[in-house]
């Protein structure tokens, strides 16, 4: 592969002002106050709510008006739509009792603790303080030499330390706090310390600690509805037969 499979290094960030600025300024949708990259349209028993995070936008609304937004953005960009959507980056999504959709990360975090943080009682705890993870990938220096006893011991707890890793990164569109804390650690992930593992777990700990907020909810009756912008071929590659691609 030759080049950034989403065209220019910047191509998402003018993908998210152009589709926020077209809810907006287009189709009449006010922008959250507390989250600008949340938009609604109606009232909450007759409505519609999007989150736009990057290259995807999820959300959902009464059918109605659903169907109506499915059709404004056909006629404005090319679109992948996918009703009745459950998890994407982190983020699930669930109908409940009420009839409410709600999209949170509860269900995502709930795994990650299963997996991660087995047995434990739910704490309440803060992010470990910025200055301690910021060291951390200076600690490869410091780790026994490669292929030693202590290296290899070491191992099992770097493979668990890279899912974790990997796990908590995959909150990036919803959790920026834990996503930054979780790139910085990645830093260190090709031969993770004790250290950075335990960080990772108070990472982990933290984000389960505030789990139960509901990211958002709209709606009676009402349908989930993933979006994501279609990539389409602008310049073949002549050299290889690769195919760059970019977002429109």
């Amino acid at each position: 592969l030759e080049g950034n499979l989403y065209g220019p290094p910047m191509a998402p960030r003018q993908w998210t002002q152009k589709f926020s600025a077209y809810h907006k300024e287009e189709i009449g949708f006010e922008r959250c106050v507390h989250d600008y990259r949340v938009f609604r349209k109606g009232t909450e028993t007759d409505g519609i709510i999007m989150a736009i995070y990057m290259d995807e936008c999820f959300g959902g609304g009464t059918p109605d008006r659903v169907k109506w937004y499915i059709a404004k953005v056909k006629e404005k960009y090319p679109c992948t739509f996918e009703l009745d959507w459950g998890t994407i980056l982190g983020f699930g999504a669930n109908v409940t009792d009420e009839n409410y959709l709600e999209f949170s990360t509860h269900k995502y975090v709930g795994e990650i603790v299963a997996k991660f943080l087995p047995g434990e009682s739910k704490p309440t705890r803060s992010m470990p303080a910025r200055e301690s993870i910021e060291k951390l990938p200076a600690e490869i220096d410091k780790l026994p030499p490669v292929g030693s006893p202590e290296d290899l011991a070491m191992r099992p707890m770097q493979e668990k330390a890279r899912q974790l890793n990997g796990a908590l990164i995959h909150l990036q569109r919803g959790r920026v706090d834990v996503s930054y804390a979780a790139a910085i650690c990645a830093q260190q992930a090709s031969r993770m310390s004790y250290s950075g593992f335990e960080h990772l777990k108070e990472i982990a700990r933290y984000a389960w600690a505030n789990e139960d907020k509901v990211h958002r909810h709209c709606g009676p009756h009402c349908k989930s509805l993933l979006i994501s912008p279609r990539l389409e071929p602008i310049r073949p590659y002549e050299a290889d037969g690769g195919v760059e691609y970019g977002l429109y």
